[in-house]
C-alpha cells in the first residue's frame, strides 16, 4: 500500500512540473498575455517639433501593433510636454499625422498646450483600428 501511494505521489509530481512547465513557456512567449510596459518620455521644445515628435511615436505604436491587425488596446506612450514657443494645437497634430486623409487618428484634445506643461497619451484602439491621442493638464 505504501508502495503504491509513493507511486501515485510521484506520477503527480511529474505531472504537476509538467504543467507548471507548459504555463510559464505560454505566459512567457504569448504577446497578449505578456506584460508591455508603457513607454514614458519627455519633450520640450516648440508647438511645431513636438508634434513632429509625437508623429513619431503614434507611427511606432501603430507599427508595433501589427499596422491595425491587433485587436488589442494598449496604451503605447505617457509623453511629459513641455512648450517652449507657440502653441501645440489639434490641428497641428492631425497635419503632422495625416488624420483627415488616412482615417486612422482620433485626437482627444482637452486644450491647446501654449507655454505649458501637459502630458499626452498615445493609445492604440484596436477595435477601431485607429491611434488615439489624449492631452491632460497636470494638476
Amino acid at each position: 500500500m505504501k508502495a503504491m501511494l509513493e507511486s501515485v505521489m510521484d506520477y503527480l509530481l511529474v505531472i504537476g512540473a509538467i504543467a507548471g512547465t507548459i504555463i510559464m513557456i505560454v505566459v512567457a512567449t504569448n504577446t497578449s498575455a505578456g506584460i508591455r510596459p508603457i513607454m514614458e518620455t519627455s519633450l520640450k521644445g516648440g508647438g511645431d517639433e513636438i508634434a513632429a515628435s509625437l508623429a513619431k511615436m503614434a507611427d511606432r505604436c501603430w507599427n508595433d501593433h501589427g499596422w491595425g491587425a491587433d485587436m488589442a488596446v494598449d496604451d503605447c506612450y505617457t509623453v511629459d510636454i513641455q512648450v517652449t514657443s507657440g502653441a501645440l494645437a489639434k490641428d497641428t497634430v492631425e497635419r503632422v499625422l495625416a488624420c483627415k486623409t488616412t482615417g486612422r487618428c482620433s485626437l482627444a484634445w482637452q486644450v491647446q498646450v501654449v507655454e505649458g506643461k501637459q502630458y499626452v497619451k498615445i493609445i492604440y484602439d484596436g477595435p477601431n483600428r485607429a491611434i488615439a491621442m489624449k492631452t491632460f493638464s497636470w494638476i
